[in-house]
């Protein structure tokens, strides 16, 4: 089997940088490639990034550069640094990326991307049909990437808790809403 460099930028803290870097491993792994990475190593090795890098350049045939949450492009100028010819592939990973976000902040900026409502709008009083759909979506998404209490989900947007129980259960038993969180977040 290829031995393949992994590389991650560094992700912001809102993601859950364990089950990103699972699924980064299998894509790798899927490809053929045995992969290096310096987050499984770092507990044991007193290497810098860089020194992991460059120890590591010789015996690695590619180089992987996941960049879903961050440019990889500081990595690619290592890289470039170290002078050394190596196939470098700069992926994302196929799909939506919501699962890795475990931030409230980031889910809502996320469902107001998808659905055109502005984070405002999602926090105002607003009873618009569309605003209150995309507040339910938000509820679920929270619900589903996140540990944190129903409380917390509401008052997030100036809801209590009683409103995020009544907007799940719209969210998983209306039609047209199950459709259009499947159609934003897979």
């Amino acid at each position: 089997m290829k031995i393949a460099l992994l590389l991650i930028p560094a992700t912001n803290g809102s993601i859950d940088r364990k089950l990103y870097l699972s699924d980064c491993i299998e894509n790798v792994i899927n490809e053929g490639y045995m992969p290096l990475l310096y987050d499984v190593y770092e507990k044991y090795i007193k290497l810098s990034y860089v020194e992991f890098i460059r120890g590591n350049l010789s015996v690695s045939e590619s180089i992987f550069i996941f960049e879903d949450f961050e440019s990889g492009a500081d990595l690619a100028r290592i890289i470039e640094a170290l002078d050394i010819e190596k196939n470098v592939c700069i992926r994302k990973l196929p799909g939506d990326i919501h699962k890795y976000i475990t931030d409230l902040r980031k889910i809502l900026e996320n469902v107001s991307d998808k659905t055109g409502i502005s984070v405002e709008d999602l926090k105002s009083k607003w009873r618009k049909r569309e605003v209150v759909d995309a507040r339910f979506l938000y509820y679920r998404l929270a619900k589903e990437c996140t540990k944190e209490s129903l409380m917390r989900i509401g008052e997030y947007i100036n809801r209590d808790h009683a409103t995020v129980m009544s907007g799940l259960k719209q969210v998983y038993d209306t039609k047209e809403l199950i459709e259009q969180y499947n159609r934003y977040f897979g």
